[in-house]
């Protein structure tokens, strides 16, 4: 890291540029195939979705186990939505409000609709699992909860849903979120017999 330091010209970015590159490309990549692969979804409250240091780095964890992982939440379409004013920046967020709406009728506060329309979203684009990651005690997103499991009931769909707080304990939810992607995993074997 300390060679970035030092860059003073054009000539030291396009150094750093190719060996940025060539550490980039020294990778090996693991291929795996389509019908193995598992895509997670994460929604919940903005905050705990975005944050690594309070959500325990749940997307790099679920890397290390081979998953996919979109979250429902990033910065740029947050402001998008609610600090530009153009049309065009709402569309996307709308349409996840509608989603969301045979759940939850009204925005009742915090992003218990957009969770919901999240979840519904990510099933409609082909997504495994999701997960729903909540502070723990927070309204909108127990709400969020009562709906999740009504959707688990009528699509069979996997939802895990992990409380966040400074007494989280690490282990158990590695243990829960392994149990998750072992769910994962069987019902997209018994897909595939089944065919």
């Amino acid at each position: 890291m300390e060679e970035y330091r030092k860059i003073e010209s054009s000539e030291d970015v396009r150094r750093v540029e190719k060996e940025a590159i060539e550490r980039l490309n020294s990778i090996k990549v693991c291929e795996v195939p389509e019908e193995e692969k598992i895509r997670i979804g994460i929604v919940g409250e903005i905050y705990v979705v975005m944050e690594p240091s309070i959500n325990g780095n749940i997307e790099e964890v679920l890397n290390t186990y081979g998953a996919e992982v979109e979250r429902s939440h990033y910065i740029s379409e947050w402001i998008d939505f609610n600090l530009i004013p153009l049309p065009s920046y709402k569309e996307k967020e709308h349409q996840i409000l509608k989603k969301g709406e045979k759940y939850i009728e009204i925005i009742i506060g915090g992003h218990a609709k957009q969770s919901v329309g999240a979840i519904i979203d990510f099933m409609d684009r082909g997504f495994d699992g999701v997960i729903h990651l909540k502070p723990f005690g927070c309204l909108p997103e127990l709400i969020t909860e009562s709906a999740i499991n009504k959707i688990i009931r009528e699509y069979e769909f996997p939802i895990l849903t992990l409380s966040i707080d400074e007494q989280m304990a690490i282990a158990n939810t590695l243990t829960r979120i392994e149990a998750f992607l072992d769910v994962i995993r069987l019902k997209k074997r018994k897909k595939r017999i089944v065919r």
